[in-house]
């Protein structure tokens, strides 16, 4: 496994090595730090951790240059299956569906409630501005007969003297012009 790595790290063309960390020298560094830090033997490494600690079992695949990924796949496979099916907590085509329809419905359910208190809004606001208009016109009639009652009480001692003193005369007059034509 470790020559398998080795030789694709010589395959890299020299332009894609230069000034990076992909050299032999690198590699081989690299591959020393991890195979200390997945050492059977220390207990941080994650293949001793799952197997010791958590009880689970691990597979181990050796990939080798002419290994096709389905035979991978099919090697695995029973691996992965071995506990039952794995189960994918992403929600299902019909489930999005569901609740894209839910939601859409909840829309729909707002926006008539929200056209509904708008409507509510409206008339009473049509009530309000018909209740004002008629109290505007009862203050406006009630204004109208007490300036007709003050009118009539200011022009009480008017008509008294022309009562008492013009029209008297006045009639007494146009009699007088009456017989004289």
């Amino acid at each position: 496994e470790e020559e398998l790595f080795a030789d694709r790290i010589r395959a890299l063309p020299e332009e894609k090595v230069d000034g990076t960390h992909n050299t032999e020298e690198g590699f081989n560094r690299r591959m020393k730090a991890y195979a200390q830090a997945n050492s059977p033997e220390d207990p941080r490494a994650t293949v001793v951790f799952f197997e010791k600690f958590a009880g689970l079992d691990t597979l181990t695949l050796k990939v080798a240059t002419a290994t096709p990924p389905n035979n991978l796949y099919e090697v695995a496979a029973p691996y992965i299956e071995k506990g039952g099916k794995p189960y994918n907590y992403h929600p299902t085509p019909e489930e999005i569906a569901a609740a894209r329809a839910e939601e859409e419905e909840r829309k729909a359910v707002i926006a008539a409630a929200a056209a509904k208190s708008e409507a509510d809004r409206l008339e009473a606001e049509r009530k309000a501005k018909a209740e004002r208009e008629a109290e505007e016109r009862q203050r406006m009639d009630e204004i109208a007969r007490q300036e007709a009652q003050l009118l009539e009480a200011r022009s009480a001692p008017l008509r008294g003297y022309l009562m008492e003193n013009v029209i008297p005369t006045l009639t007494k007059g146009l009699l007088e012009v009456c017989k004289v034509n």
